[in-house]
């Protein structure tokens, strides 16, 4: 039997990110468990659902019809082809921001910038980061001063400058907005360079979000 498990980081006690594996690096979900309730920050792909979020909700004393909100941090298919398995399996919303919904299909709630979303315990501030698609956000945790980015923040790309976006200057502004927020730990959708890591603390979110500005202002 594979150990799926091996791909699960605890961010704290209430925090997973799941590290589906994808084309040689990965793909990031995020669980957010609660007292009464799950959050879920992209889905992956179609088979993340079975494979990763429910065997490790279920670990963790939790039901599928648990999951009340899965939030899109954007239309890309590595992020959302699960959500169709998902929500087959509970009740749960499905929310993006109101400029990707169309990519992302059959949405419950179209989101703004500044909007608020509960997942299990936490409250979130939507942060509207558009560069990567038109429709990108973080979710920005200001208590705890954790930050959900997807593939917002993509420092120096997963291969050296390769990054992915849609519109320079919109990216690069998305980056000095972040630079405003109080950021102790930051979990990012790809294993971006120069730390290729998926969870990253202390100095470095800033440092992560300085890289793409800079990374930003070389991409042609």
């Amino acid at each position: 039997m594979v150990n799926r498990m091996k791909d699960v980081e605890k961010v704290a006690e209430d925090l997973y990110l799941i590290k589906q594996p994808f084309h040689g690096i990965f793909t990031g979900v995020t669980v957010v468990t609660g007292t009464n309730s799950v959050g879920i920050v992209d889905t992956g792909l179609e088979t993340t659902p079975a494979e990763y979020i429910l065997p490790l909700l279920s670990e963790l004393g939790h039901r599928p019809e648990d999951i009340k909100c899965i939030v899109n941090t954007h239309g890309h298919g590595d992020h959302i082809w699960g959500n169709k398995a998902l929500k087959e399996k509970t009740k749960a919303k499905i929310v993006a921001h109101e400029l990707d919904a169309d990519d992302v299909g059959a949405v419950d709630l179209k989101l703004k910038h500044g909007d608020t979303v509960m997942l299990g315990d936490r409250q979130f501030r939507i942060v509207h980061t558009p560069g990567h698609t038109p429709g990108s956000i973080c979710l920005h945790d200001e208590k705890n001063q954790t930050l959900i980015t997807g593939d917002s923040v993509q420092g120096r790309g997963v291969e050296e400058g390769n990054l992915v976006i849609r519109n320079k200057q919109d990216y690069m502004d998305s980056m000095k907005k972040l630079l405003k927020l109080e950021i102790k730990t930051m979990l990012v959708d790809h294993p971006y360079r120069p730390f290729r890591r998926a969870v990253l603390t202390g100095e470095e979110p800033r440092q992560m979000i300085i890289e793409s500005l800079k990374a930003a202002e070389q991409f042609v």
